[in-house]
């Protein structure tokens, strides 16, 4: 059960979101570098049915590559030829035709390929668990159903091109989430009481994730990381539960007679001589239960 995800190196970002979206290495930048100079010749020829020495020629020909450059930039053509050996098609979103189907009801699709001037990012959906694979993240961020379709919203509304992909994705070892009848904590999508308190979980996750790739440097000084990253699903998890008992312990602290009064100003109280003996700590489930008693 694994999720492959590129982290980004240099400007290569178009090269990750397509690996990320295929779920493993199927291109390289030099592969692409072909496809655009396919694309390019394809124009210069289209191009030249004017005459050699039109003026619309000659300034094609004087024009940087609208489909490449030398920093790793690549093209939506370029994105889309490159998928069509595999029967695999991107299309805007904004379409009127998807209007009712992939814009009204994302979670029905398999993946969206979002881009931005010179950034380009997946979100897939791998058995029945969404991931933004996002090359700029240091891990893949998981997204439950209820939450893509705002996420989408946001990219639109931050100017992103995003484009629906129609097709059939190359199979990958699937993650399952849990039954509807397993209790908080049961799986992926199921933490501190079940999919709404993910929900709010991952709009915080996404949402600071969102400031980091708009701060991240682009370019030959973009960020460098080690490019490919296979993650096991019970590691991802694993993290959060114990970023989650972390945060849990520091509330509960928060509530004892001593930081209550220190946060007042008043001297706390005196502890007895003998204190009594500690209580055994409390299981992740009797944490789980008193965040939810506290909080609601």
């Amino acid at each position: 059960e694994m999720v492959y995800h590129e982290k980004q190196e240099g400007s290569l970002c178009a090269q990750h979101a397509l690996n990320n979206l295929l779920q493993g290495q199927y291109f390289t930048a030099v592969d692409l570098a072909v496809v655009a100079r396919q694309l390019d010749e394809a124009e210069r020829l289209r191009m030249a049915e004017a005459g050699t020495e039109s003026g619309s020629y000659l300034r094609f020909m004087a024009a940087e590559s609208s489909n490449y450059d030398d920093s790793g930039f690549f093209s939506s053509q370029v994105i889309a030829k490159a998928l069509k050996p595999f029967d695999i098609e991107i299309e805007s979103i904004l379409k009127p035709e998807f209007a009712t189907t992939s814009k009204a009801n994302p979670q029905n699709e398999a993946a969206f390929v979002c881009w931005l001037g010179e950034h380009w990012f997946t979100v897939r959906k791998i058995g029945d668990v969404w991931w933004n694979l996002d090359s700029m993240l240091k891990a893949p961020n998981q997204v439950s159903d209820t939450y893509l379709g705002m996420l989408l919203d946001e990219m639109v509304q931050q100017k992103y091109t995003v484009f629906v992909v129609k097709g059939e994705l190359p199979q990958v070892n699937a993650l399952t989430s849990p039954s509807a009848d397993e209790g908080p904590g049961g799986g992926v999508g199921h933490r501190l009481g079940g999919a709404a308190a993910y929900d709010d979980e991952l709009q915080r996750a996404i949402a600071a994730s969102m400031m980091d790739v708009a701060a991240a440097p682009t370019g030959d000084g973009g960020s460098s990381a080690e490019v490919t990253t296979v993650y096991d699903e019970s590691e991802i998890v694993d993290d959060a539960e114990a970023e989650l008992r972390a945060a849990i312990a520091m509330s509960l602290e928060e509530d004892t007679p001593v930081a209550t009064a220190a946060a007042a100003g008043a001297t706390p109280p005196t502890q007895p001589a003998h204190p009594p003996t500690a209580a055994p700590p409390l299981t992740v489930e009797e944490l789980r239960a008193k965040r939810l008693a506290r909080f609601g």
